[in-house]
């Protein structure tokens, strides 16, 4: 199975409100496939109802059902897109979600109304890792050749190199600060 790592999207939390002069995130112009989630406020999919402005985006979309427990299975689970005058499922998308031991996968397919995003993770969010109008993700693809328990604990074979650290990718972009404030 191919998948594609979506690394600490911290805004994504359902503890994230959207501030004023945030950008949103806008799950309508990500390429519908499947996902990893790796990120330090949770790496599921929100199964618990959100309103409206959380998430990072204006119409959160959250998984109405529960997290697949049998391994190598893929499920049809269905997801729901908060919207208005407090309305938690306006709009419903089906996605697949498949577990693969110790993590598990996402089938999203594209969202037909901009700013609108899906959920993932439920931990707080003490501040936003980065400023307005920059990018705290890093897509990095990855191939999983095998999504079945090998070797005890392993789950899958990855044919790329692993993506920095967040404390990697802070201390790269204060290097690059102090080096600007320099010349």
């Amino acid at each position: 199975m191919n998948y594609d790592t979506l690394t600490d999207e911290v805004k994504r939390s359902s503890n994230y409100t959207l501030l004023a002069g945030d950008e949103p995130i806008d799950d309508s112009t990500l390429t519908p496939g499947w996902y990893r989630i790796d990120s330090r406020t949770g790496n599921d999919i929100v199964t618990k109802t959100v309103t409206m402005y959380q998430c990072g985006t204006i119409y959160p979309l959250w998984m109405n059902g529960t997290l697949p427990t049998v391994r190598d299975k893929t499920t049809i689970r269905k997801v729901c897109r908060s919207g208005p005058n407090g309305n938690t499922c306006v709009k419903e998308y089906d996605i697949k979600v498949r577990n693969c031991s110790t993590f598990r996968t996402y089938y999203l397919p594209k969202v037909t109304l901009s700013k609108s995003a899906y959920c993932f993770g439920s931990l707080a969010v003490s501040h936003p890792s980065n400023p307005i109008g920059t990018s705290d993700s890093t897509l990095s693809p990855v191939i999983c050749l095998k999504c079945t328990p090998l070797e005890g604990s392993k789950i899958c074979s990855t044919v790329h190199t692993e993506p920095p650290t967040y404390d990697e990718a802070m201390q790269t972009r204060k290097h690059k600060s102090a080096v600007s404030t320099k010349a």
